[in-house]
């Protein structure tokens, strides 16, 4: 007589190890990749490069770093090196500018991120010119100044000023005149007229956009280089008075 088995019957289930595994090596394959990606892309594109000029020192330096693109998270730490050129040695040996800051600011000259093109600070208008070179390659700027010690006097104690304000879209202004320059003293007059006229005018335009305050310093700088302008002194007596000189109690 046959009989029916009264145990239960058992099912194997396929193991779930091999889709485990699988799914781990996707997910190790795409964060290879990720990384790989995020290397290549910091590798050509994440490279920051650029130069820098001390109005404080009259020195340059370069600098490089790597960030990561997009981001803009830097990853590396910057790295600095020296450019200061002969004629910015020159003119600190000389005294002609100053140079003794003890924090000193840094402006841009100019920086580039990976195969970008250069993008150009301000300081870069000066720059221009203490690297400019004559016939003979040498430097243009510290050969005039060598042959003309009285006019170099007026024309770097300006640059040195201008720079030190940060306002170096005046300084082609300066160089100019130093190229057609004869007599210091001429040179010393035209200097402050041409300084004092630019400062004016931009003080004009900062009131017509709206901001009296800075339209009030751009003044009050013309005046240094030229006290006796009256037009500049009739402009600042209608602007009005910053809070800390109110509270100084300062007058024109």
């Amino acid at each position: 007589m046959t009989t029916m088995s009264d145990a239960p019957s058992t099912t194997t289930r396929p193991s779930s190890v091999p889709n485990r595994n699988s799914r781990s090596w996707l997910v190790l394959a795409a964060l290879a990749g990720l990384i790989a990606a995020v290397y290549v892309s910091t590798r050509f594109f994440g490279w920051v490069s650029g130069e820098e000029f001390s109005p404080d020192l009259f020195q340059r330096r370069q600098f490089q770093y790597y960030e990561i693109p997009l981001i803009g998270f830097q990853i590396t730490p910057i790295s600095r090196e020296d450019t200061t050129n002969d004629l910015e040695r020159y003119l600190s040996s000389q005294k002609l500018v100053k140079n003794t800051a003890v924090q000193p600011r840094w402006n841009l000259v100019w920086a580039r991120q990976g195969t970008q093109s250069p993008h150009q600070g301000d300081a870069g208008i000066l720059c221009a010119y203490l690297d400019a070179r004559d016939a003979d390659e040498n430097s243009l700027w510290q050969t005039w100044s060598a042959k003309n010690p009285h006019l170099a006097k007026t024309l770097w104690a300006a640059v040195d000023r201008l720079a030190e304000q940060g306002h170096y879209v005046l300084i082609p202004d300066v160089f100019s005149l130093a190229s057609q320059a004869g007599e210091a003293v001429a040179f010393e007059q035209a200097v402050a007229d041409t300084l004092a006229a630019r400062y004016e005018l931009l003080a004009r335009t900062q009131l017509d956009l709206g901001d009296p305050q800075l339209a009030r310093e751009l003044a009050e700088e013309g005046l240094r280089h030229a006290p006796e302008r009256e037009s500049l002194r009739r402009l600042l007596d209608d602007l009005p008075v910053g809070p800390d000189k109110q509270d100084s109690g300062e007058t024109n």
